[in-house]
């Protein structure tokens, strides 16, 4: 074997090792993020079983030129312009955690259809489940990352929300800011070119 050789054996060896120590360090890294979010339910009980539905959770805003609206997807105008909660971002990222099978930082659309039934299960039935993922234009094959599912969660407790209270009550525990923002809202939005589902949803929040 001359030195060509071995310098070239060295270094395919080299590479190797240096995969493995990634590869093991990746490993570690998620094993240690599944497990916090375990550890996480332990110590606080509020992040287990169904969640009790409030407009205190999240809070929506809106763009200052309305115009913008209409360059943008109903996903992508959520994970811009919802506000979730230290409390809630807990317990969306702990379901979260739990339905990524695959702990990849992503889920389908039916690892998100899994987990708002787990979150939502004694308000949420199939026929609203299907509205909300609808409104949000979840088809199969999109996958969603923990910000997107966070805010695909608010939005889905506000809209049963809408479903089981009253809309004064709603309105009474919306932040100050969110009233004054969606207040006369479809008057506001005349001669924007919003798509319908989109339009729907903001007329829902």
């Amino acid at each position: 074997m001359d030195a060509e050789e071995f310098g070239d054996i060295a270094q395919t060896v080299s590479f190797a090792r240096n995969l493995l120590t990634h590869v093991r360090r990746h490993e570690e890294i998620t094993t240690q993020n599944v497990s916090q979010a375990r550890d996480l339910s332990k110590r606080r009980p509020w992040l287990n079983g169904p969640l009790p539905l409030s407009c205190e959770g999240c809070r929506f805003e809106l763009p200052m030129d309305l115009k913008v609206l209409e360059s943008l997807t109903a996903i992508k105008y959520l994970s811009n312009y919802c506000i979730v909660s230290s409390r809630r971002k807990y317990l969306f990222k702990t379901t979260f955690v739990k339905a990524d099978s695959d702990l990849d930082g992503i889920i389908n659309s039916y690892e998100l259809r899994q987990a708002l039934l787990d979150l939502y299960s004694n308000s949420i039935d199939n026929e609203c489940l299907d509205d909300i993922l609808d409104i949000i234009d979840c088809q199969i094959g999109k996958v969603f990352d923990r910000n997107e599912f966070a805010a695909i969660s608010a939005f889905s407790e506000r809209y049963l929300c809408t479903r089981y209270h009253d809309k004064q009550e709603i309105n009474a525990s919306k932040q100050l800011l969110e009233q004054t923002d969606f207040a006369g809202l479809k008057a506001k939005l005349e001669g924007c070119n919003i798509a319908p589902k989109f339009l729907r949803m903001l007329l829902i929040i």
